[in-house]
């Protein structure tokens, strides 16, 4: 398409002292609603955000705005939108992958490896960004971060369990640690649901947690043994 050769071409032969050409391209990306272009020219100046002000976040100054912040584009519902441009993307679909904006930007980071981004950018769009961690399996160990955001224990719960439960790549020390940290989540989400947090009943989840705990102390035991017995063979 015509948006794929115009836009780079704008970028690459744009003047270097400033920005004009950048934001130009990304002006254009956004009227012809070219998200690869959108995305890529939003990331690749994510570092003009001025100082002292956190991306995405509020501000009534038009000179302290950062064109380049893909949060209010992104937001759901949207909030900062005069030109209604961002509107105006977000109803479309990306012609080559059938994406929504919001999911291809997701999926856009994705691809890349960048999971903080994803989980960053997705919190200003929460439901999207929860189809996208059940979807797709690069996601997924990541789901139960989403879930203490949005204050769902239980589903971080369920989560952690499932990541610590052995059967992965993970060291001993990591197990134990997502371990403890959905015996922390269980806690709260029982608190959230009778108001104690330790009234002597342990959930099936709990005593999967407690098993899974007595196993890998039991490992660092052994562990810790074989380690003095070749200490003291030396």
């Amino acid at each position: 398409e015509a948006k794929k050769l115009a836009i780079p071409l704008v970028r690459a032969y744009g003047r270097k002292e400033d920005d004009t050409d950048e934001k130009r391209a990304l002006k254009m990306s956004l009227i012809h609603a070219y998200f690869d272009g959108i995305v890529n020219i939003c990331h690749d100046n994510h570092h003009r955000c001025h100082r002292g002000r956190k991306s995405g976040a509020p501000s009534d100054n038009d000179d302290d705005k950062n064109p380049y912040d893909l949060y209010p584009m992104l937001s759901s519902p949207l909030e900062d939108d005069p030109s209604g441009l961002y509107t105006a993307v977000n109803q479309a679909v990306d012609f080559g992958s059938k994406l929504t904006f919001r999911r291809f930007v997701l999926r856009w980071y994705t691809d890349r490896g960048l999971y903080a981004n994803v989980l960053d950018l997705g919190a200003v769009c929460p439901d999207v960004l929860a189809q996208c961690l059940e979807e797709d399996g690069r996601l997924r160990e990541y789901r139960w971060i989403h879930f203490v955001r949005t204050g769902d224990y239980q589903g971080a719960t369920s989560c952690l369990v499932g990541l610590g439960s052995g059967g992965n790549d993970l060291s001993v020390e990591e197990n134990k640690l997502l371990l403890s940290l959905g015996k922390i989540a269980s806690k709260i989400a029982k608190a959230d649901e009778d108001g104690s947090m330790d009234d002597g009943k342990k959930t099936l989840e709990e005593r999967i947690i407690d098993n899974n705990l007595t196993l890998i102390h039991a490992q660092e035991m052994l562990r810790d043994s074989a380690t003095m017995m070749e200490h003291d063979d030396l």
